[in-house]
């Protein structure tokens, strides 16, 4: 299953790349070229505070002779719409990048990609899907969309039962973000992840904007009742907000920029955590692959990351795959009847009858202390009928 997330963990790299994740280096004496940042505004603003152009380039000469050009691009413009200006610059694709995470956009970070990186990613899930036998699969989806159903239906005798109650959870505050929580796994449980003929042959970019835009807005909408979400959402804005981005040296197809961010930090100090904004600063180099620019890091470790995917996809024996996609589909007959008995709970006492039983199977599950390995138990009806 974790080679669903692949897409999503490559897409991810180019944001985290280019905002410079790490530590910080000093700002270069003198620094020439200019400084593009992004404001809450939603605008981008060069060093002395005025709009960036679009595609407004500034050279200098450096003490040893090299040429510094500095590009600043729009990061933004009036009724916060998010600009592609200077797009095809690298301080462009920063700036770019860190608009697309603020507007929520993930298709956009998506098609910062190279058309032969795309592919890849797009082959190593087709290849991983056509491994997958589709019974287990769509019965597994099938019967996490059910229990989602049925614990959004049931949120009341959920929070009302014992368990609930002796764990010290403040109910009240979990009934605020019950909701938006099942939203957010329904989003993905609920889409085209669902349906392995379509991911087979899907674009996993359309499958990055559509389903990573939709779960990203349901968090988004959820964050503000979890305990500490307003904030968190708060500082994420604000170290988005806060990203610098100044052109050291740039050719054709290679640069050097100098990227500034601030963060929250942790630090213990007294017997209790105190928070702090840190800004970091650090060079990050790329280059331009297939007309897109990108990390130098990533152009190193992308194909090695890719390749080693596809090896692990050819050796992974078919007949292994369906011993296990066997495995999980005689777990899933023997669930589903399980969840059946919550969904059909009238009131309290059944639905805590129902969970008992479910409490019964996590057990045999696990397996008695120093008994048989743990296995998965026969659905109720085989068991009645292998009992006569």
């Amino acid at each position: 299953m974790t080679k669903n997330w692949l897409a999503l963990l490559l897409v991810a790299a180019v944001p985290l790349w280019a905002v410079g994740c790490g530590g910080g280096t000093e700002e270069p004496e003198g620094g020439g070229g200019s400084t593009t940042e992004t404001t809450e505004d939603g605008h981008s603003h060069d060093g002395e505070g005025h709009d960036a152009g679009e595609g407004t380039t500034e050279e200098g000469t450096t003490e040893d002779g090299t040429t510094e050009e500095g590009t600043t691009g729009n990061g933004g413009n009036e009724g916060g719409e998010t600009s592609t200006a200077s797009a095809d610059s690298a301080e462009g694709t920063v700036l770019a990048a860190v608009e697309a995470m603020k507007s929520e956009e993930p298709g956009k970070l998506w098609a910062m990609m190279p058309a032969s990186y795309q592919k890849d990613v797009n082959d190593v899930v087709h290849g991983y899907a056509a491994k997958m036998p589709e019974e287990a699969w769509t019965k597994t989806f099938a019967l996490v969309g059910k229990s989602l159903d049925t614990l959004k239906a049931k949120k009341e005798m959920v929070l009302a039962h014992p368990l609930v109650g002796f764990s010290g959870i403040d109910v009240e505050e979990v009934a605020k973000s019950y909701d938006g929580t099942i939203d957010v796994l329904a989003s993905v449980v609920k889409s085209d992840l669902a349906d392995l003929e379509k991911l087979r042959t899907a674009d996993v970019g359309e499958l990055v904007a559509s389903i990573g835009g939709q779960v990203q807005s349901e968090i988004s909408k959820i964050a503000p009742t979890l305990p500490g979400g307003a904030d968190a959402m708060a500082d994420m804005q604000k170290s988005l907000n806060s990203v610098k981005v100044k052109t050291i040296e740039e050719t054709a197809d290679t640069a050097k920029l100098e990227i500034t961010s601030t963060s929250k930090t942790l630090e213990f100090k007294d017997d209790e955590f105190v928070e702090s904004w840190e800004e970091k600063t650090e060079e990050v180099e790329f280059v331009k692959v297939e007309g897109k620019w990108i990390p130098a890091d990533m152009q190193k470790e992308f194909k090695t990351g890719i390749e080693q995917a596809k090896q692990t996809l050819e050796n992974l024996p078919q007949e292994q795959v369906d011993q296990i996609a066997q495995m999980v589909l005689t777990q899933v007959e023997a669930v589903e009847p399980l969840v059946d008995g919550l969904a059909a709970a009238e009131n309290q006492a059944e639905f805590n009858a129902a969970v008992d039983k479910v409490m019964q199977f996590v057990q045999q599950m696990q397996g008695p202390p120093g008994g048989p390995e743990p296995g998965f138990p026969a659905p109720p009806e085989e068991s009645e009928e292998a009992s006569e």
